[in-house]
């Protein structure tokens, strides 16, 4: 049960360095995952579609849009090129909180996309 005024969240965090770290992996997971599906509906790729970019199953793009498996940053990059865009990544400390990390996808010059 959670501490009065916490949420369950914050007292699964409070509880342990490694379930903080833990937490902060999900997080991370489930940013990077929500960035790149979001992204995917706005062009209107198809999770087929974006397989046969990558040379990967439709089974993997699922796994990695949904955060079931453990996204790499080089995955993470992968993805986001095959979208035409790159992964900018900033982390800062919230006042007296752990690290916070903001993952962003920036659009590629027509260039480098060209040369997809």
């Amino acid at each position: 049960m959670p501490d009065k005024g916490r949420t369950t969240c914050e007292t699964f965090e409070s509880s342990s360095v490694q379930n903080r770290r833990l937490l902060r992996q999900e997080e991370l997971i489930l940013k990077a995952a929500t960035a790149l599906s979001e992204l995917l509906v706005r062009q209107g790729i198809t999770k087929v579609e974006l397989a046969k970019r990558l040379g990967r199953t439709k089974g993997f793009v699922t796994q990695i849009l949904a955060g079931d498996k453990n996204l790499t940053l080089r995955t993470i990059a992968d993805v986001a090129d095959a979208l035409g865009h790159r992964v900018d990544v900033t982390v800062a400390a919230v006042s007296g909180r752990p690290v916070g990390v903001d993952v962003r996808l920036k659009r590629q010059p027509r260039a480098a996309r060209a040369s997809r």
